[in-house]
């Protein structure tokens, strides 16, 4: 009897008032800008995009006008800051001048001013290592050919993000790319991890090519936090699978707070082939 009183007793004090309690936690700040850029070794003008957050999927993302982007490293013991100018015709984008080159094993800052906030990003420039372009390509079952997915490259690579561009509109046949026209352009990221499956391809869409289809093979070293921002950024998208997948969760960046995205400094490397029968 005493104990079926005592929880009527304590019943009643649970449902009888109910008090807000104000925790006195400080929520984020918000969200300002994602930043999407990197800079390599190669002499030229390099890219830094900048766009507002979206809210919903498949929102095109506003660009970021009117930011002052510097780009800064040691030179010596003096800090050179090396300044970006706002293309007119690309709002949002950013380019150094043509002159720029990064150094490998440097470290380098971007530094962006927007509406009184200010972020900054550091990466180290990474060498690129040499790689041998060849079995970049194997004959399909229709006499044509494709990537082959099994090039030593991948597997052999430190993290790095692969381009295949692929052109044959030099040649007379009817054989069209997906995107209607005989070129296309496919990026893989070799990321070695704890997880086997370290190659991850950019898309499903097998692309099939002739003979005497030109092919330059582009291969840019990357630093392991790099790395960390692709893996947990395909983590997030279609790019899912493997032995220790992981759950989603928010994309690592090397950005302060406010700003999200990557920068990154990356040595770079090419090489030409042509398809032969």
């Amino acid at each position: 009897m005493r104990k079926i009183a005592f929880i009527l007793i304590l019943a009643f004090a649970l449902t009888s008032c109910e008090e807000v309690i104000d925790w006195g936690y400080n929520e984020n700040p918000p969200l300002v800008l994602v930043v999407d850029g990197r800079i390599t070794d190669q002499q030229m003008a390099h890219e830094i995009r900048l766009t507002k957050p979206v809210s919903e999927l498949n929102h095109i993302p506003e660009p970021v006008s009117g930011a002052e982007v510097s780009i800064l490293f040691k030179q010596g013991n003096d800090t050179v800051s090396a300044q970006l100018t706002e293309s007119v015709d690309k709002p949002g984008s950013y380019y150094t001048d043509n002159g720029f080159q990064g150094i490998s094993f440097k470290y380098y800052a971007l530094e962006i001013k927007y509406e009184g906030y200010e972020f900054l990003a550091i990466d180290r420039m990474r060498e690129s290592t040499p790689f041998e372009p060849n079995n970049i390509y194997q004959q399909a079952d229709n006499g044509l050919y494709k990537v082959d997915f099994n090039f030593g490259g991948f597997a052999n690579s430190d993290a790095a993000i692969w381009y295949y561009n692929l052109d044959w509109s030099h040649l007379p046949d009817s054989v069209f790319a997906p995107n209607g026209t005989k070129k296309a352009r496919l990026a893989f990221y070799s990321l070695p991890s704890i997880d086997v499956n370290g190659l991850f391809l950019s898309g499903y869409e097998t692309v099939y090519f002739p003979a005497g289809t030109q092919i330059v093979l582009e291969k840019y070293s990357i630093s392991e936090q790099y790395a960390e921002f692709l893996r947990t950024m395909l983590a997030e998208t279609d790019w899912r699978g493997g032995v220790f997948d992981t759950y989603r969760a928010n994309t690592y960046t090397n950005l302060s707070e406010g700003a999200t995205g990557f920068f990154g400094a990356c040595g770079y490397l090419s090489d030409t082939v042509v398809v032969q029968p």
